[in-house]
């Protein structure tokens, strides 16, 4: 459970087996910053159309890194969230499940996916 942040240790310990989690997981993409193949927006009609191909380059490369990693998280059933375009992911699943996919190698951290409060002040305070 190296990989766990406090919060999400704490919380791995004090659930039962079956109780469900969510936790944001960073997994290794290891696919450097490589040369784009678009890196010249004149190479396209317009500016859309080259931010779309941008785009899409950017999920194979992400796509390609984490397959295995997401393979592997979904061999141990849990529901996986995000990670289009980064390799950040939110997974749902029970307190085992989660601790079990802390073991997997191509995971390098995690933290307890909670609420956040957020404040916004009047600007003369």
């Amino acid at each position: 459970m190296r990989k766990a942040d406090g919060l999400l240790r704490d919380a791995l310990r004090q659930a039962q087996g079956s109780e469900r989690l969510r936790a944001i997981v960073q997994l290794d993409a290891g696919m450097g910053s490589g040369p784009s193949a678009y890196s010249d927006p004149a190479q396209f009609g317009t500016r859309a159309a080259w931010q779309k191909a941008r785009v899409a380059e950017l999920k194979g490369r992400v796509a390609a890194a984490t397959q295995l990693t997401r393979q592997a998280l979904a061999d141990l059933q849990v529901v996986v969230l995000g990670g289009e375009l980064s390799n950040t992911i939110v997974i749902e699943g029970t307190a085992d499940q989660i601790a079990s996919s802390l073991e997997l190698p191509g995971v390098t951290a995690a933290s307890l996916d909670r609420a956040v409060s957020v404040e916004f002040g009047r600007k003369d305070e």
